[in-house]
């Protein structure tokens, strides 16, 4: 898409289904509810982790005192940093359309995009986040090479600063040449 279809784009937000079919993540492991935010001209996303009274995490973590994981608050930006990473990718191979990234069934009928892995991350934990607290993952792609991507990101939960940092994903080498190369 050219500079001017896409600068007249408000941001676009994306359900539960949208983000699932973006991510390779299921149950578990699948840390966002909802993207509030994208926008393609900026290069921003903001992400949506509600975190339950009832996950698994809080059996063990701690039973008299739950605390989210920090690895999962940073996993939780990762893959905000991820999707917005496919969504790239996607959109630059004409594998979806810029205009209809809210439509599950365009999503859906569209090949799924290469898995990113985690190549590294200096993000500071700064506050404890709780059952019940809604964590709102916000990243900035600053730089992108080739199929590396360097992310500016910071989780808050009620404006509160809950992690501040930097994330580089990368398409794996052991990922199919032609995915690499289209990056």
């Amino acid at each position: 898409m050219d500079d001017k279809s896409t600068a007249q784009l408000p941001p676009l937000s994306f359900d539960s289904a949208v983000v699932q079919a973006m991510m390779p993540h299921r149950r578990q492991m699948a840390l966002l509810d909802r993207v509030e935010s994208y926008s393609f001209h900026e290069r921003k996303i903001v992400a949506i982790k509600a975190v339950g009274q009832t996950e698994p995490v809080f059996e063990g973590h701690f039973p008299d005192e739950p605390l989210f994981p920090g690895p999962l608050i940073i996993e939780a930006l990762a893959q905000a940093c991820g999707i917005m990473m496919n969504i790239e990718y996607s959109l630059e191979n004409k594998l979806l359309r810029l205009d209809r990234l809210s439509d599950p069934e365009h999503i859906a009928a569209s090949p799924p995009p290469p898995h990113t892995v985690l190549a590294e991350s200096k993000v500071r934990l700064r506050r404890w986040v709780r059952p019940g607290d809604v964590i709102r993952l916000e990243a900035h792609m600053a730089l992108r090479r080739k199929e590396i991507c360097y992310f500016k990101v910071r989780a808050a939960v009620d404006s509160a600063e809950v992690a501040v940092g930097e994330i580089i994903l990368a398409v794996p080498g052991y990922a199919p040449e032609a995915v690499r190369d289209a990056m």
